[in-house]
């Protein structure tokens, strides 16, 4: 802004006063005299500062004074008004409107474009301006992953699974499956193929042969040269009947008794006739019994039994008793009818698997 102030100046006889304030020229008789932001141009500067009244005497020499007011038509304004309000700026604006003198920027510049952003920083390119993040902080590095999730922890954001769900279940299995169902993903075998059929047998051998597994039990013959033979789980009776057929029984020596239970049992054995006991449907080979506990199993006093010998013979008897499950081949009776030769098969307590039994 121009000084403030008011020239006198004295030309000859001639008195003029003229305002320096909001002036840039004024008329000395028939001379202008221009003005800088301080004072004369072609004087030395008069004393005071723009936003103050200049000192009320010149600078000696120059014929000029400085006096209070000014007389109406005396000074021209920046806009070359004659005592015009007109101001130029800061920023070189020359008008009457104070509300829009240009302000000084945050870097200290009239005019300027820098603007401080949300973290304080000061400068004139918007593009660097940081912003909120997703937990309102200004500047803060929390973001929404892609389940919607809002953090500063890029660790914990969700991944995509196998089916290309963000924060899917999903999982691929080792056999290369991809589903959300865990029980019914493969596994690895003994031998460590993923979905292999490789299997443990009773004796502790890893291969996917089961031709070659091991019994999970024990097998082997008995001669039974009295009316009863024990096969590792309680006393069996028999009794001669004719030829190569008999009667198997038990005894009842527990308090209670356990009478063991066969499978597959008929209603009339019918080889002797007016002989009324139970017969059975065995089995031709041990391993086409397979899982022992898929039968029904009932309790027979007395069964009626053919040996390999005998056109009467119904194959193998299954029987469970006492938890275990066992398996007799009546091989043959003697001549005498006093010793019976028997092959069985006892599975061990709670195995019923006999597919692997030595035959």
């Amino acid at each position: 802004m121009r000084g403030f102030g008011v020239l006198i100046a004295r030309s000859r006889p001639t008195r003029v006063v003229c305002v320096i304030a909001l002036a840039s020229a004024c008329k000395v008789d028939d001379r202008t005299v221009e003005f800088g932001a301080d004072g004369a141009s072609d004087a030395s500067p008069l004393s005071g500062s723009p936003n103050e009244p200049a000192a009320d005497t010149a600078p000696a020499g120059t014929g000029i004074e400085v006096a209070t007011g000014c007389p109406p038509g005396g000074c021209v304004d920046c806009a070359g008004v004659a005592g015009g309000s007109a101001r130029v700026d800061e920023c070189g604006t020359c008008d009457t409107d104070l509300a829009n003198d240009c302000p000084r920027d945050c870097a200290g510049t009239w005019g300027g474009s820098a603007l401080r952003d949300l973290c304080g920083v000061c400068d004139a390119d918007p593009t660097n301006d940081c912003q909120r993040d997703c937990q309102s902080m200004a500047g803060g590095t929390a973001r929404v992953d892609n389940c919607g999730v809002c953090d500063a922890n890029p660790s914990n954001d969700c991944v995509m699974d196998c089916q290309g769900q963000w924060g899917g279940e999903a999982t691929v299995d080792p056999c290369g499956v991809c589903d959300r169902d865990p029980a019914n993903d493969c596994v690895s075998d003994c031998l460590g193929v993923a979905g292999g059929p490789a299997r443990l047998d009773a004796c502790g051998a890893c291969d996917d042969n089961p031709s070659n597994d091991c019994f999970d039990g024990s097998s082997g013959s008995i001669v039974a040269t009295d009316t009863a033979f024990d096969i590792g789980n309680g006393l069996l009776s028999w009794t001669f009947a004719v030829g190569q057929l008999g009667f198997l029984s038990y005894f009842q020596s527990a308090a209670p008794p356990i009478a063991p239970l066969f499978a597959r049992v008929t209603g009339s054995w019918g080889c002797i006739d007016q002989v009324e006991v139970n017969g059975y449907e065995g089995f031709a080979s041990v391993r086409d019994i397979g899982d022992a506990s898929g039968y029904a199993y009932f309790e027979s006093v007395e069964i009626g039994f053919g040996t390999r010998a005998s056109e009467c013979q119904a194959g193998l008897l299954l029987f469970s008793w006492a938890g275990q499950y066992g398996v007799l081949d009546f091989e043959s009776i003697d001549e005498t009818g006093t010793t019976l030769t028997v092959r069985y098969w006892l599975a061990n307590p709670g195995v019923s698997d006999f597919s692997n039994a030595p035959e």
